[in-house]
This record gives C-alpha cells, sequence and structure tokens, in this order.
C-alpha cells in the first residue's frame, strides 16, 4: 500500500512538472511536446497492457544484492537453434557472474561449431568471466550425469544449471542470489512462465501445476525451511518446475554428488529427488516473480515417455522423500491422490 502510494505521488509530481514546462512554452513548442509526450504514452500502453506481460517487483529486482561468485553451466544437446540466445541471456544479466561453463553432450547438429565461435568471442569481449567448453566424447544418456559433471566442475560457491533451451530476464540471477541474504538458505529458486519455441508467453507462470490443491503456497515470495516446504509442497509433486529457475549454495551441502548419483535412477524426476535431499537440513527461498521462462517443446521427453514410467517414478519419489523427511498425514493423502489424478489423466489422452 505505501510502494503505491509512494508511486501516485511521484507520478503526480511528474505530471506537474512537465504541464508547467507546457505553460511556458511557445505554441509551435507546445504541439511538439505534447505530440512527444502522446507518442510516448502509447509505447508505455503497448508495452505495459500487453496481455503476456509478467508483473514484477521492480523494488526487488533493482535491490542490490551483495556480489558472490556464481557458476552457470549449460548442459546441451543439439540445441543448436537456442544456444546463442541462452548464452547471451545469461552473460548480460544486471548481476555479474563469475564462470560459465558449457557442456555438450555429444551433439548431433552443430551446437559444437556455434558455440566453439561464441566462446572464443566472449574470451575477448568478457575477460572477466572464467569461459569453459567441455565436449563429451561419449553421450551420457542420463542429464543427471551432466548435472554431477556441473558440481564437479564448476568453481564458484553457487551453481545456476541454465538449461540450453530456456531464456531469462536480466535481472534474473539479482533476484534468485537475494535469497542467499539468508544464511540457511541452500537454494534459491524463482517463479517461471512458459514460452514456446517462437519464445510466444503460454503460460504466466506454473502455479496451476506446482499448488494442484490451490494452497497459494506461491503467491508470494518466502523462505522456509527445508522440511517445512519437503512436506507441505515436494512430498506431493515436484513444484520447482524447472532446473533453469533455481540457484544452488554448494557450500551448504558437501555430499551433493552423493545424492546426484542416487538421483541417476530416474529418468524423469531425478531432479525432484535431488531438491528434496538438498534442502532438508537447510532452507529454501521462492520469488513469486516469473524472471526464468521455461521453453515448452510438444514433443520433449516428459510428453513422449511411456506413462506407466511417469506414474512409476513419482511414486517412488514420493516413497523416497517419507524416507528423509516426516510427512503429515493430510500430505501423505494430498500424494496419493495426486498419483490418482496422473493416472486418470494419462488414461483419458490414451482413450
Amino acid at each position: 500500500m505505501k510502494r503505491k502510494l509512494f508511486m501516485g505521488i511521484l507520478i503526480l509530481e511528474l505530471l506537474l512538472f512537465i504541464f508547467s514546462i507546457i505553460l511556458k512554452m511557445e505554441f509551435v513548442s507546445k504541439m511538439i511536446f505534447c505530440f512527444l509526450i502522446l507518442s510516448l504514452l502509447i509505447i508505455l500502453i503497448k508495452k505495459y497492457c500487453n496481455k503476456n506481460r509478467i508483473k514484477i517487483n521492480y523494488f526487488q529486482r533493482f535491490k542490490k544484492t551483495p556480489i558472490k561468485k556464481v557458476s552457470v553451466v549449460i548442459p546441451n544437446y543439439n540445441y543448436a537453434n537456442y544456444i546463442e540466445k541462452r548464452i547471451e541471456s545469461i552473460v548480460n544479466q544486471s548481476y555479474p557472474i563469475y564462470e560459465l561453463i558449457i557442456l555438450d553432450d555429444c551433439s548431433t547438429d552443430n551446437s559444437v561449431k556455434i558455440i566453439e565461435n561464441i566462446v572464443n568471442n566472449l574470451k575477448k569481449v568478457k575477460p572477466d568471466i572464467i569461459v569453459k567448453f567441455v565436449k563429451n566424447k561419449k553421450n551420457s544418456g542420463c542429464v543427471f550425469k551432466q548435472w554431477q559433471k556441473a558440481f564437479e566442475l564448476s568453481t564458484g560457491d553457487y551453481l545456476w544449471i541454465a538449461e540450453a533451451d530456456d531464456l531469462c530476464s536480466k535481472y534474473f540471477l539479482n533476484v534468485a542470489m537475494q535469497g542467499f541474504l539468508n544464511d540457511d538458505v541452500a537454494l534459491s529458486f524463482t517463479e517461471s512462465k512458459g514460452i514456446d519455441e517462437e519464445e510466444n508467453v503460454i503460460y504466466k507462470d506454473f502455479r496451476v501445476w506446482t499448488d494442484p490443491y490451490k494452497e497459494n503456497i506461491f503467491k508470494t515470495s518466502f523462505v522456509k525451511r527445508g522440511n517445512d516446504f519437503i512436506n507441505e509442497s515436494l512430498a506431493i509433486n515436484n513444484s520447482i518446475t524447472n532446473a533453469s529457475a533455481v540457484i544452488f549454495d554448494k557450500r551448504k551441502n558437501n555430499n551433493f554428488i552423493d545424492i546426484l548419483k542416487s538421483a541417476q535412477q530416474y529418468k524423469l524426476s531425478g531432479d525432484w529427488y535431488f531438491y528434496a535431499n538438498y534442502i532438508k537440513n537447510y532452507s529454501i527461498s521462492y520469488s513469486s516473480d516469473s524472471l526464468n521462462y521455461h521453453r515448452v517443446h510438444q514433443g520433449s521427453v516428459t510428453n513422449t515417455l511411456d506413462k506407466n514410467l511417469k506414474i512409476e517414478e513419482v511414486e517412488r519419489v514420493q516413497k523416497a522423500i517419507t524416507s528423509i523427511c516426516k510427512i503429515s498425514k493430510n500430505s501423505q493423502k494430498k500424494a496419493g491422490q495426486f498419483v490418482n489424478e496422473l493416472k486418470n489423466e494419462l488414461c483419458s489422452k490414451e482413450s
């Protein structure tokens, strides 16, 4: 309320100032000035009344955040069409990155050539960033093996695993890193919006999936104890939609390699398993601003893999989480309900 009042007063003072300038002008000057103001208003209306525009907490966006060493790792496999813009969105963050590592998992398109050219150029124009390009000799066959490599190779205190086909606001890292102002936070993430192959916004956020029972868990930003977040959310479903929205504090959990090795038993849900185990003894931070742009592909792995595998992995992760955290009866009930609803949904798609 105070912020709205402040902004209202600021706009009123600006309008009075403009009006005072107009009064002092000659007729022709007044007409030119009014035309410029009208043009500016039309531009602002088009920009801010766009149905796809995401409301952002600008005070949070521009809040100064202490600079930490953030390593960014981009795992790539056949994303030649997206990799250039992806790298651009990372190196142009308002919060400076310390290190950029690109991992290529034996791409069969022309990703390698494109990345090599970008890396050579970055070393010239961004000498303050450590830039590395690592090419696998053999396809890993598992995205979580690439995650393990990301943790092992990165030298910064914080790690951002930025998927090669996603994008983000230039303020993403600044806002996400604000979560670590709380010393107990091990994982900080922001809300995501969904974009298609042409970068059109198709979802302004993912709350219909991350909060299926409309508990308003993600309506506002928060910092919570990991066990509390697991109990109310991760015990039911994977409520951290996209890995690209997540920053890890590597210093908080020194057994991350062991957790990732266990995560590799899952084809689809290894990230969900990893998040729960990573935060169980720490805290988690969330920003409700949709600053991560998750690209949704119609023919993605999660859309085409065997439906029974999806259900089986959801049940396995739910069971694994009950072994690491005390889950309330209410959350256990919702977890079972979630599985039943998933089964019904997948069966209806088959028919």
